[in-house]
């Protein structure tokens, strides 16, 4: 430990003591009278602090994006009534429903198409047909993406 000033004079003083690391000793102030004070002092190394670990900041994950919804054909011709032939619809990166509008659309009454939907990214429907005539099915997604079926029956 450094002390300064050395020497000061007068009714009182003040004493500054710079540390120069860890350890313990006594410090003697004394007068010229044959006073004297002692006063110990430890000087404690704090631990040192550990650095920190940078955190990497998370990367986010792109989200896939959709491919183009598509029918396995455009188009469906029946010979005859009580026939039932089929098709798929698929949509890359979807896990959606693909849903068909047979019930609610102008086909409502010349076909009858199962399931009402199905999850992508693909899935296959059914297709029987009631009654002569032409329609337009349409399978849609639930962002947008249509497909049309044309439909005849003779």
């Amino acid at each position: 430990m450094s002390v300064s000033p050395a020497t000061a004079g007068g009714p009182s003083a003040t004493f500054n003591a710079t540390s120069q690391g860890a350890g313990s000793c006594t410090l003697t102030v004394s007068d010229d009278h044959g006073g004297s004070v002692s006063i110990p002092v430890s000087v404690t190394v704090p631990s040192p602090t550990p650095t920190p670990t940078p955190t990497a900041t998370p990367t986010a994950t792109p989200t896939p994006a959709f491919g183009p919804l598509t029918l396995s054909t455009s188009a469906l011709t029946f010979s005859a009534t009580l026939t039932t032939q089929s098709f798929t619809a698929s949509e890359a990166n979807y896990a959606g429903a693909l849903n068909q509008d047979s019930a609610t659309g102008d086909c409502a009454a010349i076909v009858a198409v199962t399931p009402p939907f199905v999850t992508g990214p693909a899935g296959d429907f059914a297709v029987t047909a009631l009654a002569s005539g032409s329609c337009t099915l349409h399978v849609s997604d639930d962002h947008g993406g249509s497909q049309p079926l044309a439909v005849t029956v003779p």
